[in-house]
């Protein structure tokens, strides 16, 4: 780990991601002419199944395969000396999507030099899902936020931000996408003015601040009667996880319908909506353990006539 070989680039960072956001961005400084990634810094292997199978996150599979030197660790909170001598020669430690909080012991290491990014325009939306929020929210306008690390959360000094537009029809994914791309030219960016002292931080401003939460699966559930626009909010923010789903009383009500199906609170999967002129269109749905079909199908097969 002490042996590392730094090259002449302008900077050298450590880097701490665990999720497919993070990945986008680590790729975006491997491939830049200015940073120098000798280090990332992911959370350990988990064991998965009934089988107990080790199971790598995506980062630490990925980094593996491009020969970086990878640090593995469980809860820093618990043990901060598991990053004992990762920062000899370090410009920055930057932080995307970890997982994980870093206590002051480990912000000690590397003094006001933990760069964040963060998927929202802070002091909105802080927290665990802020692009999944300004989704749900209907919000037409998010953007990324580079920030220096401080223990509390999302709450440190911002060096820079920058809006971009949510489409219409844009999902949580297709945001998710936009913004780690965005964000990493984003953040090349600030590191190297923030490193040529052309930027300062500037304190976030409390009485702005938003909070987001953890997704859980019940935020899926929906009722046919909630507002249109709402449910479509929904669908396209819980696309990936948990999805959005009902049950039959509620898809009747909705149709106009009796069905064939007996039990009223069987969950059915809602898998593709549109919203045209404000009314909501089911194109696509799936019953448990069924595949997923058609609107017309589902008449077809489950109307009684």
């Amino acid at each position: 780990m002490n042996n590392i070989q730094y090259s002449n680039k302008t900077l050298n960072i450590v880097f701490f991601g665990s999720s497919e956001f993070s990945l986008t961005v680590l790729k975006e400084l491997l491939d830049s002419s200015t940073i120098k990634v000798c280090t990332v810094v992911t959370k350990s292997d988990k064991k998965i199944g009934r089988n107990s199978s080790i199971q790598q996150n995506i980062i630490a599979k990925f980094a593996q395969g491009r020969g970086l030197n990878v640090v593995k660790v469980t809860s820093l909170l618990k043990d901060p000396t598991q990053l004992k001598g990762i920062f000899n020669k370090i410009d920055y430690a930057v932080v995307v999507s970890f997982g994980y909080i870093l206590p002051n012991e480990v912000l000690d290491l590397l003094p006001n030099l933990f760069i964040n990014l963060h998927a929202s325009l802070l002091p909105k939306y802080r927290g665990a899902s802020p692009i999944q929020q300004a989704v749900v929210s209907g919000d037409t306008v998010t953007g990324n936020s580079i920030m220096i690390l401080d223990d509390k959360m999302d709450e440190g000094p911002i060096l820079k931000n920058e809006k971009i537009t949510i489409g219409f029809n844009q999902t949580s994914k297709d945001l998710f996408s936009a913004l780690a791309k965005s964000g990493s030219r984003l953040l090349i960016d600030t590191l190297l003015q923030h490193k040529s002292g052309k930027i300062k931080p500037t304190l976030q401003d409390p009485s702005k601040a938003t909070y987001t939460k953890l997704i859980t699966k019940d935020e899926g559930f929906v009722t046919l009667t909630e507002n249109y626009v709402d449910i479509y909010n929904k669908y396209r923010a819980y696309i990936q996880w948990p999805g959005l789903y009902t049950n039959i009383q509620s898809l009747e009500k909705f149709l106009g319908i009796t069905t064939k199906i007996d039990n009223k609170q069987l969950v059915v999967k809602l898998k593709k909506l549109a919203l045209i002129d404000d009314n909501l269109h089911i194109e696509y749905l799936q019953l448990p353990n069924k595949p997923t079909i058609s609107l017309k199908d589902f008449y077809n097969g489950y109307l009684i006539k």
